[in-house]
């Protein structure tokens, strides 16, 4: 069974999150109509997009005036995201992550489980 990958922007600054799974695109800045609000002076009111594409979620600056950083890096170009990186806008901090949906744990059954040996070792004589 193919398990989907659970993606979501985390506001390091702030601690929300934004689950990114099934989106195909999310705007940050500080319109309090983006899906990731950043409360921050120094970002654009559309700072930045976050796209899902064929080869993972595309980081684009959205903004003429202020760039945006991933992993200190100028986003001039769009970014391909992989987890663990950092994007900059502003004084804001987010940071991407990508993981697996935790996994239920299966119970064996009785007719399948292994007993353990006895404590006792039994000696044969001749």
């Amino acid at each position: 069974m193919v398990q989907a990958v659970q993606s979501q922007l985390i506001n390091i600054t702030t601690g929300e999150s934004l689950d990114l799974t099934g989106l195909s695109s999310v705007v940050g800045g500080r319109d309090p109509a983006a899906e990731m609000f950043l409360a921050d002076t120094g970002c654009s009111r559309r700072q930045f997009m976050i796209s899902a594409q064929a080869d993972g979620f595309v980081l684009t600056n959205q903004s003429p005036h202020v760039m945006t950083y991933c992993d200190g890096e100028d986003a001039t170009a769009p970014v391909v995201l992989r987890p663990g990186m950092q994007i900059t806008a502003g004084a804001s901090k987010l940071l991407f992550q990508q993981t697996l949906p935790s996994r239920q744990t299966r119970s064996r059954s009785k007719a399948c489980s292994v007993k353990p040996k006895s404590a006792r070792a039994r000696f044969w004589t001749f």
